[in-house]
């Protein structure tokens, strides 16, 4: 068995070398937040450092200062900006989107991704 073996001379390692990909992250401004059906909301953010090319159908990932995150789905793209989709998932996030967060509010949003977590 390969997990009980045991070296008898000296070992040369070797390993594929994969590159790293950097971050696709940007730092956005919440413009508006209105309510949708089923307690989903639809955020409507804009990109203040950097930007990310996302379409609708894809999804994001939103944090807020405290580090509360969320997977959510791109439905728009405008100038600068993206729209978004949060569904009542129960989670953190949500609740503070729902209760605290204001236009102005600073997220951090990563991504694209293809699909929800």
């Amino acid at each position: 068995l390969l997990c009980q073996a045991r070296p008898r001379s000296d070992l040369s390692i070797e390993s594929r070398r994969v590159p790293v990909r950097l971050s696709n992250a940007a730092m956005s401004e919440l413009v508006s937040i209105e309510p949708l059906p089923l307690r989903a909301l639809h955020l409507r953010v804009r990109f203040t450092e950097g930007t990310l090319d996302a379409r609708p159908g894809q999804y994001v990932d939103v944090r807020n200062l405290a580090g509360d995150s969320e997977r959510v789905a791109v439905i728009g793209v405008h100038a600068g900006g993206l729209d978004l989709e949060c569904t009542d998932d129960g989670g953190i996030l949500h609740g503070w989107l729902d209760s605290d967060a204001v236009p102005g509010s600073t997220l951090r949003v990563a991504g694209p991704f293809d699909r929800p977590r």
